[in-house]
């Protein structure tokens, strides 16, 4: 009697301390949940902004030398592109607690935590490849407005006529290069980032069914 009474015992804190490590599992998947969301707006946002850049870029390519004879509202509406740079982040605070709780790690699906992993490292590569071109951006921008003719820049914020600095812009040999490469640098990002963008939806839908099963 007391060997049975000792087994059902252990069988019973047995049974509490998987009970603890499946509800700390799910507390972690529901964070991880909540940032895979977070980030995965910010990818979205990333992936829409490359998508205007690479269309600015080969509307000012396409006006590369006759830009006098550009639409007027196709200028205005890319013109964003030729002064403008972006950066985008992403958090992995709740990845790091699931690094840190090795009860979660054991109890979870380890296909489901190759899918969150991945999410996760290709976000940062992904992210750091789009910032990496604004950066290089940034610096040719630089260097442009700080020995571009200040009298096109007057004219553009004075009479809203954005043709000489345009003009200007894209007969500099920098930021004409940079218009130039632009495709080549960045032409397959967008569908890098759809993709992406899928993995995301895939892993947080696993993840949403796997926590209702458990």
């Amino acid at each position: 009697i007391v060997v049975v009474g000792i087994l059902i015992t252990f069988q019973g804190s047995e049974w509490i301390g998987r009970a603890s490590q499946r509800a700390e599992a799910r507390e972690i998947l529901s964070m991880i949940e909540d940032e895979l969301r977070s980030n995965l707006d910010e990818i979205i946002k990333c992936k829409h902004a490359l998508e205007y850049e690479l269309d600015g870029m080969d509307f000012f390519t396409r006006y590369m030398y006759n830009i006098y004879e550009a639409p007027r509202d196709s200028v205005d509406l890319y013109l964003g592109v030729l002064g403008t740079w972006r950066e985008f982040y992403y958090n992995s605070d709740a990845l790091e607690v699931l690094k840190s709780s090795q009860s979660s790690v054991k109890v979870l699906d380890k296909g489901l935590q190759r899918g969150i992993f991945g999410c996760y490292q290709n976000t940062a590569s992904h992210l750091k490849s789009a910032n990496s071109y604004w950066e290089q951006k940034s610096e040719i921008i630089g260097e442009y407005y700080f020995v571009s003719d200040r009298k096109e820049i007057e004219v553009m914020h004075r009479h809203g006529d954005f043709y000489p600095f345009v003009s200007g812009y894209l007969k500099n040999v920098s930021t004409g290069n940079l218009i130039l490469n632009t495709s080549g640098n960045i032409g397959d990002f967008p569908e890098m980032f759809e993709k992406l963008i899928e993995t995301h939806r895939d892993v947080i839908g696993s993840m949403s069914r796997y926590k209702k099963k458990k």
